[in-house]
């Protein structure tokens, strides 16, 4: 049991114009992808023993495999298994879009929320970065303006001294 997700082409692609292996192998992919979610959802909602759906009998199939499977997750000591692999990312393609939380996708609400907590952290990594650039360029701020002030201080200072040569002023005698 395989869903071929990893080539881009199936035999007899065609794009809109309706010329075979006109649009680009990026193209044909993302279709091929979206078909076999397209599949996947109606397999998920199908309650039909018969369907004529070709995918759906294979994907419910797939479905059962991933529930079974000891090496889903590479568990006792074995490799992942390539099967319950293709699936889970059928599904992850499938939460990315997905917006019903009571999804009957195998995964999807999980998905779906590790990929929000992901998003999360992301936020917050990004705001500790600016927070960290804008009190770094406050202090650079400060500094130069420390410098700048010290600095025209001590002309103000050259320029406000008497000098030697200057006389007293009148009546300091």
């Amino acid at each position: 049991i395989t869903l071929n997700l990893s080539s881009g082409q199936t035999s007899g692609d065609i794009d809109n114009s309706g010329e075979p292996g006109s649009a680009t192998p990026g193209e044909n992919r993302k279709k091929v992808i979206q078909r076999c979610v397209e599949s996947l959802i109606h397999a998920c909602q199908c309650r039909d023993a018969n369907c004529r759906r070709p995918t759906c009998n294979k994907l419910k199939r797939v479905i059962q495999h991933t529930k079974h499977c000891k090496r889903k997750n590479g568990q006792e000591g074995t490799s992942k298994c390539l099967v319950c692999k293709q699936l889970v990312t059928l599904c992850c393609y499938h939460a990315k879009q997905c917006e019903d939380p009571k999804c009957p996708v195998p995964y999807c609400v999980n998905i779906k929320q590790r990929m929000k907590a992901q998003q999360m952290q992301q936020r917050l990594r990004t705001a500790q970065i600016v927070s960290r650039r804008i009190a770094s360029m406050a202090q650079m701020n400060s500094m130069n303006y420390n410098t700048a002030s010290t600095s025209s201080n001590d002309q103000y200072m050259a320029h406000s001294k008497p000098s030697a040569a200057t006389p007293p002023p009148v009546g300091a005698v």
